[in-house]
């Protein structure tokens, strides 16, 4: 292998630890028992016995209908998980507008 290459793939690795080193930092929210990582699953979770008033990566973790949560003064202000989830349903791009006027897809094929 060539200097050149062993250089570059030096670099790119340098790169790739010092970039999860950082997400590793920015990410990660420590609560009073343990830690929750960004773009995490709390799907059918129970996180009723943490305080999580300072973790804002709560906006990007995935949950559901399931998910046992903290009462509202341990949580985020203004995080509210029903309205989040109201939110989600809508599903964009004017597809409502679409379907009010009638227009639904049904019967069109895609090869």
């Amino acid at each position: 292998m060539t200097r050149r290459k062993r250089f570059k793939k030096s670099v790119l690795f340098v790169v790739l630890v010092v970039l999860s080193i950082a997400g590793i930092i920015i990410f990660k929210c420590i609560t009073d028992s343990g830690a929750l990582q960004a773009f995490g699953d709390l799907c059918g979770r129970s996180i009723q016995n943490r305080d999580l008033s300072g973790c804002e990566v709560l906006y990007i973790q995935r949950f559901d209908s399931r998910t046992k949560w903290p009462e509202p003064t341990k949580l985020p202000t203004g995080f509210d998980p029903a309205s989040i989830m109201e939110i989600g349903k809508d599903p964009g791009l004017n597809i409502r507008e679409l379907h009010a006027r009638g227009i639904t897809g049904k019967g069109v094929g895609v090869a």
